[in-house]
């Protein structure tokens, strides 16, 4: 399973701005992930994955190298995709 981009809402303030500064309102796709530690700030944080078209385009300027890791398929995913049935019935 992988997450996919999404874009600002149309026609709102955040997309107004963005077109006046001649930026698209596109992020890539992406993972978050929320560290708390007792005692310190909340770490938030993402990878971003491979292949979107916004990758390296993002309007939050969030994607850095080291944060965009190699995707493999699992076993099972594999599975899945040549058989969508016989992988619900030994996923039981």
């Amino acid at each position: 399973m992988v997450p996919v981009g999404y874009s600002v809402p149309p026609g709102g303030m955040t997309e107004k701005l963005l077109d006046q500064l001649g930026r698209h309102g596109h992020r890539p796709a992406h993972i978050h992930f929320f560290v708390p530690v007792p005692g310190h700030r909340k770490l938030t944080t993402q990878i971003n994955i491979e292949g979107d078209p916004y990758l390296w385009d993002d309007f939050a300027f969030a994607t850095r190298e080291g944060l965009v890791p190699e995707l493999t398929n699992s076993e099972r995913s594999r599975a899945r995709k040549a058989s969508p049935t016989a992988s619900l019935a030994t996923s039981r």
